[in-house]
C-alpha cells in the first residue's frame, strides 16, 4: 500500500494532466491534476465519462483518432480542447504510449495531456497575420512574387494567378517560364541569372501571356534580401502593366515616322495608308478607311483602306457627297461625326444604300469623321468600320482626332504640292523648328514682288503637333 500511496503521489505531482486505460480503451485511472482541472471526480471521469470534458467540436475527431491508435497498438497524439472546471476550454496535446508485457500483449495505456493553448494562440494569431498579409498582398495592383536566393520562383498574389492563369503549383515547377512572351524569355533569363549571381536589383520589361492569351508588357523589379551578414537569402518582385505606355510609346513613334513621311514628299496614298495601319494598331478590332473629296463634282474621289478588301472600299470612288443616307456624305456636309453604333438595326439607315452594302461584308458599327484643312474645309473623312455593334470610347476619340490633323497636314501638303507642279518653277520643301513643330516654305517666282512676306509660310496646324 505504501508504494501504491507513494506512486499515486508521484503521478499527482507530476505538472501534468496523467491517465492510464485498459488495452481496450476504457479509462481506469486519472491523477488529481486532471481532476482539479476538469472538476470531475474520479467515479465521473472513469470509463468513457472524460469525454464529457471534451469539445463538442473536437470530440468526433479524438474518439476516433484513439481508436485509430487502440488498433495500431502504437503510440499517438492528438489535439483537443478540454473544458476546465469554470467552463472555459484551453487546447491540450494528448499523448498516449502502450505498455506490452514479456510476450508483446498491450497490458495497459498511458497517457499524458499538455496544455498548449498559449502555443496555439500564438500560431492562430500567426495564422491571422500573415493571412492578413497575403489579403494586402492580394490588394495590390501588380503582380508580386517571392524568389528563393538561387532565382527560382516561390508564389504569385492573387492578382498574378487571376492575369495568367497559373496556380501556386505552376508556379513553384516552372510554369511562370511559359506565360512570358517567346521572344522575351530568353532576355529576361540571362538579366536575371546575372543579376542572381552578381546580387544586384533586377528590372526589365517584357510581355506576360494573360488567361485570355493575349500579351501585355510589364515591367518587372526585383530586389534581393540579406541576412546580418549580408547574403542573400530571397529575392522580392513586382511587375506593372506597362502596355498604355507601350502602346503610347508606338503611337507617338508611329506619328513622328508618318510626319517624316509627309517633310520628305511621301505620296499621298501612301502616307495615309501608313496612317490607317497606325491608327489599327491602336485600336484593336477597327478597319480605317479614308475617303478623299473632289469637291469640284462633289464626289468622292478615291478611298485609301489598306485592311478592307477592295470590294468594300473601291465602290466609294465617284459616289455622289450626299448629305442624307451616306454616314461620310453626312460627316463631310455637317462638318460633323457621324457614329452608326448598330447600321442594322438602326431605323436611320434602314433605306441607306450603304446600309446592305456594310453588312454584306460584315461589318455592323460606322464611324465618319470630317478632316477639315486649318481653315475649316473638308478635305476628306476619316471612317473606322468594326465587325461588331460600337460606339467610339474616350480612347477612340482621341486618336480619331490625331488621325485626321495628320490627314488634314498629309492632305494640305499635297494640294499645295499639286499647285505648285502647275508652276514652272515653284517647289516646296520642309525643315524642322528650333522647338517643336515644322516649317513648310514655297516659292512661286511669279508672284516675287510678295517673296519678302510670302516666302514662309508656317502651318501652325504642323507646328501644334509635331
Amino acid at each position: 500500500m505504501t508504494s501504491q500511496h507513494n506512486f499515486k503521489r508521484i503521478v499527482d505531482t507530476i505538472p501534468a494532466m496523467a491517465w492510464s486505460a485498459r488495452p481496450d480503451g476504457p479509462t481506469e485511472f486519472l491523477n488529481q491534476h486532471y481532476l482539479d482541472y476538469t472538476g470531475l471526480s474520479a467515479e465521473q471521469a472513469r470509463g468513457c465519462g472524460w469525454t464529457a470534458v471534451v469539445h463538442t467540436d473536437d470530440l468526433d475527431g479524438l474518439i476516433t483518432i484513439w481508436q485509430t491508435i487502440i488498433a495500431s497498438g502504437k503510440a499517438g497524439e492528438t489535439e483537443a480542447r478540454l473544458r476546465r472546471f469554470d467552463g472555459s476550454y484551453r487546447w491540450f496535446l494528448n499523448r498516449a504510449n502502450p505498455l506490452r508485457d514479456e510476450s508483446g500483449n498491450i497490458v495497459k495505456w498511458y497517457g499524458v495531456n499538455i496544455d498548449i493553448d498559449e502555443r496555439k494562440r500564438t500560431e492562430d494569431k500567426a495564422v491571422e497575420a500573415e493571412g492578413e498579409l497575403q489579403r494586402t498582398i492580394d490588394g495590390i495592383p501588380a503582380l508580386v512574387a517571392a524568389y528563393y536566393a538561387d532565382g527560382s520562383r516561390i508564389p504569385i498574389n492573387k492578382r498574378g494567378g487571376e492575369f495568367t492563369g497559373l496556380s501556386a503549383a505552376d508556379v513553384t515547377n516552372g510554369g511562370w517560364r511559359g506565360a512570358i512572351h517567346p521572344e522575351d524569355i530568353e532576355l529576361e533569363e540571362s538579366k536575371w541569372r546575372a543579376c542572381v549571381t552578381t546580387g544586384e536589383p533586377f528590372e526589365h520589361e517584357y510581355r506576360v501571356r494573360a488567361v485570355d492569351g493575349t500579351y501585355r508588357w510589364h515591367i518587372a523589379r526585383r530586389v534581393p534580401l540579406h541576412d546580418e551578414a549580408g547574403k542573400v537569402i530571397r529575392w522580392c518582385g513586382m511587375s506593372h502593366d506597362i502596355e498604355g505606355r507601350k502602346q503610347a510609346e508606338a503611337f507617338l513613334a508611329g506619328e513622328k515616322q508618318l510626319l517624316e513621311m509627309i517633310a520628305s514628299g511621301s505620296l499621298l496614298r501612301d502616307v495615309l495608308s501608313a496612317l490607317c495601319e497606325l491608327i489599327e494598331g491602336a485600336a484593336p478590332d477597327c478597319f480605317c478607311d479614308v475617303h478623299m473629296i473632289d469637291w469640284i463634282s462633289s464626289t468622292f474621289e478615291y478611298a485609301v483602306a489598306p485592311s478592307l478588301p477592295s470590294a468594300y472600299s473601291d465602290p466609294i470612288a465617284g459616289m455622289p457627297v450626299s448629305g442624307e443616307l451616306l454616314p461620310c456624305g453626312i460627316a463631310a456636309l455637317q462638318k460633323i461625326q457621324v457614329v452608326a453604333v448598330d447600321i442594322e438595326l438602326n431605323p436611320r439607315w434602314y433605306t441607306s444604300p450603304v446600309r446592305s452594302h456594310v453588312l454584306r461584308h460584315g461589318y455592323r458599327s460606322v464611324w465618319s469623321t470630317p478632316v477639315c484643312s486649318k481653315e475649316g474645309r473638308v478635305l476628306a473623312t476619316f471612317c473606322i468600320v468594326q465587325r461588331k455593334p460600337a460606339a467610339p470610347s474616350p480612347h477612340h476619340q482621341d486618336i480619331i482626332a490625331h488621325a485626321t490633323q495628320i490627314a488634314s497636314i498629309a492632305i494640305e501638303r499635297s494640294l499645295i504640292e499639286a499647285a505648285l507642279r502647275q508652276t514652272e518653277t515653284g517647289r516646296l520643301w520642309a525643315a524642322a523648328n528650333d522647338g517643336p513643330g515644322a516649317t513648310f516654305t514655297f516659292s512661286v517666282p511669279e508672284y516675287s514682288k510678295y517673296r519678302s512676306s510670302a516666302e514662309n509660310v508656317n502651318l501652325s496646324t504642323v507646328s501644334a503637333i509635331l
